[in-house]
Parts: C-alpha cells; sequence; structure tokens
C-alpha cells in the first residue's frame, strides 16, 4: 500500500510539473510579445515628428513662381512617398477625418469648438493636425475643430402640455451642453502642452520670416541702385540730346544726321530699357528661388538629423532583441533539464509500476498458500 501511494504521488508530482511547465512557457512567450510591443509603441511615438516635419515640407507653397513651383510640387511628391513607406514599413494607419464627419472621442481630440447654427453638435469643421494608430490602438488623436450646433426655437402651437414638454427638452440639451463644453475645457487644458510647442513652432517661423523680409530689403536696395543708374544714364542721353538739338539749328544736314543719331539712341535705350526690366525678373525669381533653396536645405538637415538619430534607436533595438534571443536560449536550457527530470521521474515509475506487478504476485501466490493450508487443517479437523 505504501508502494501504491509513492507511485500516484509520484505521478501527480509528474503532472503539477508538466502543468507548471506548460504555464512558465506560456508566461515567457507573452512576456516577449509584451515587451517587443511596448518597444515598437515608443519608437513609432518619437517618429511621429518626422511624419508631422513631412507634412509640414509638403504644404509648402511656391508663391507663383513657375519654376519654384515645378521644384516643390516634385519635392512634395516625394516626401510623400517617404511617408507613405515610413507608415507602411512599420503598419501605422493615419486618422484623418474629412470635415463633415462626425466626432469621435476615441479617435479625435477637439481643440476647438465653433457655434455653427446650421449644423449639429459635434461635427468636424477642420483638421489641425493628423491622428496615427497601430493594430486598432490609437497612438495620437487628430486634432480636429468640432462645430456646436444652434438652437433653433419651434414654432409655438400653444401655451399648453406641449410647450412645457418641450422646454423640458430644452432643459436637457442645455444640461448635456454645459457638460460637453466641461469637457472640452478639460481637454484643452490638457492640450496646453501642444499649444506650448505650437507657438515655438511659430515663433521660428517668425525668424525665418524676418531673414527673408531682410535678404527681400537687401535685394530690393540692389535693384533701386540700378534703377537709379540708369536713370542717370537717362538723363544723360537726354542731356546730350538738347545739345545736339542747339547745334543743329544753322545747319540743316547736320541737324538730320543728329536727328537720325537720336533716333537710333532712343531706340537703343527702349532695348535697354527692355533689357533692365527683363534683369529686373531674373533677379526677383533668383532671390525667390534662392529662399526656396535655404528652406530646402534647412529642412534636409533636420531629416538627416533625424534619420541618425533614427539609427541609433536602431542599434539600440538591435542590442536589446540579442539580450531577449539570449534570454530565451537560457529558457531552452532549463527547459531541456526540465525534460530530462520529467524522463528520470517517468523511468523511476515504471521501475515501480513492475515492482508493484511482482509483489502482487506474491501476494496472490501467498494467498493461494494461505487458502490450501486452511483446506489441509479443516480436512484434518474432519478426520
Amino acid at each position: 500500500m505504501e508502494e501504491r501511494d509513492e507511485i500516484e504521488s509520484l505521478k501527480s508530482r509528474i503532472l503539477k510539473l508538466r502543468e507548471d511547465f506548460k504555464q512558465y512557457r506560456e508566461r515567457v512567450k507573452k512576456n516577449e510579445e509584451r515587451c517587443k510591443e511596448g518597444t515598437k509603441h515608443e519608437f513609432i511615438k518619437k517618429l511621429l515628428d518626422t511624419l508631422d516635419a513631412l507634412d509640414r515640407v509638403g504644404d509648402f507653397e511656391a508663391d507663383g513662381c513657375k519654376v519654384v513651383e515645378k521644384t516643390s510640387e516634385n519635392i512634395r511628391k516625394n516626401m510623400e512617398m517617404i511617408r507613405e513607406e515610413l507608415l507602411n514599413s512599420f503598419g501605422i494607419e493615419c486618422i484623418a477625418p474629412t470635415p463633415g464627419s462626425k466626432f469621435d472621442d476615441i479617435k479625435h481630440t477637439a481643440i476647438e469648438l465653433i457655434e455653427k447654427s446650421d449644423l449639429e453638435d459635434d461635427v468636424i469643421i477642420k483638421v489641425v493636425r493628423k491622428g496615427y494608430s497601430l493594430n486598432d490602438k490609437v497612438i495620437r488623436p487628430a486634432e480636429v475643430v468640432i462645430s456646436k450646433g444652434g438652437y433653433h426655437k419651434p414654432e409655438v402651437a400653444s401655451k399648453g402640455t406641449l410647450q412645457k414638454i418641450l422646454e423640458l427638452i430644452f432643459k436637457k440639451k442645455m444640461r448635456e451642453l454645459e457638460l460637453r463644453e466641461l469637457k472640452l475645457v478639460e481637454k484643452e487644458l490638457k492640450l496646453k502642452k501642444d499649444f506650448d510647442e505650437v507657438d515655438e513652432d511659430i515663433k521660428k517661423n517668425d525668424d525665418k520670416k524676418s531673414e527673408l523680409d531682410r535678404r527681400e530689403k537687401e535685394l530690393g536696395g540692389y535693384a533701386e541702385e540700378i534703377m537709379q543708374g540708369f536713370m542717370a544714364k537717362e538723363e544723360e542721353l537726354d542731356a546730350r540730346e538738347k545739345e545736339l538739338e542747339n547745334k543743329a539749328v544753322g545747319i540743316e544736314e547736320e541737324g538730320k544726321k543728329m536727328s537720325a543719331m537720336a533716333y537710333e539712341l532712343e531706340v537703343k535705350r527702349k532695348g535697354m530699357e527692355s533689357k533692365s526690366y527683363e534683369i529686373n525678373a531674373k533677379i526677383a525669381e533668383l532671390s525667390e528661388l534662392m529662399k526656396t533653396e535655404s528652406g530646402l536645405r534647412r529642412s534636409i538637415e533636420e531629416l538627416r538629423n533625424e534619420i541618425g538619430g533614427l539609427g541609433d534607436r536602431k542599434i539600440e533595438l538591435n542590442e536589446y532583441f540579442k539580450e531577449i534571443e539570449e534570454n530565451i536560449k537560457n529558457n531552452d536550457l532549463r527547459k531541456e533539464e526540465l525534460e530530462k527530470n520529467i524522463k528520470s521521474l517517468e523511468e523511476k515509475t515504471e521501475e515501480l509500476g513492475v515492482r508493484e506487478k511482482t509483489i502482487s504476485e506474491r501476494v496472490s501466490a501467498l494467498e493461494k498458500k494461505r487458502i490450501d493450508l486452511i483446506a489441509d487443517i479443516a480436512l484434518k479437523k474432519r478426520k
């Protein structure tokens, strides 16, 4: 009986070890998946700044210059391709609701509330900043401007029960609107930090605008100097023309010649004027190109710095994944050791089963011998 109890105890221990080992493997797998998912989410949150920068580069306007417009369009297409490749490579989905759609407090964040009597409550009017999601989980909600529907007074049919019901409905709606306004105020307080960041960007843009204005003034001064020089030459030509006319009073033939020369000079002057206009147009176009090139160079430098930072982050992640792989290898070694222990316990269980069978056979033989002895004793007593 003791050996049988020991066998049952060993069997239960084996089953418990198998169950514990199975649960351990599941926990390790879940922890690895959770760790990878968390790392991926943190990395993508940092990537959103790069996506916003690409959107800002794509929104650049060329201010009417055809050459700059063509260059800007090519750059905009390239930035859009880079943006789409980044989204597709990480499985990120863009949240960009269309104006007129309904507000969703899970995917959208309202940063401004505008009263619109011709719209219902919570209708999106404008998208300020796009949002993003990963695996149906919102990483950053889209920032939108929504409407606050106007109240239209119903036609008064009578001052009876219907009027009272309408007044109760109106009060209830007003309370709901007040609650919504409180929620929006709370969200606005949470978004204060984002507004500060926007203010910093605006200040930076103002500095860039001041620099562009200074460059424009310098080019304007240069063009004015050219015009003044041209005016001085024009005045000089007019003076010479008058002098020639005074000398040609008494000499008819000489006057005709001088008139012909004056006509030629006038034609040349007009040609110089047209050339001067062309030069000014070229200077203005060159100025716009220089402004665009400066902005693009700064944008490219910012993108290079951000891509460098992403490369460093990728190296850190590779080292982290290598550490995880080493932990998995160590877990595999522990798994092999546990499997060896289980195999040893199974062999011991089989050995105990054989011993149990042998003991059972010996007990059966002894029981038979006891019965034979009882029968012999009974026969002797009868005799």
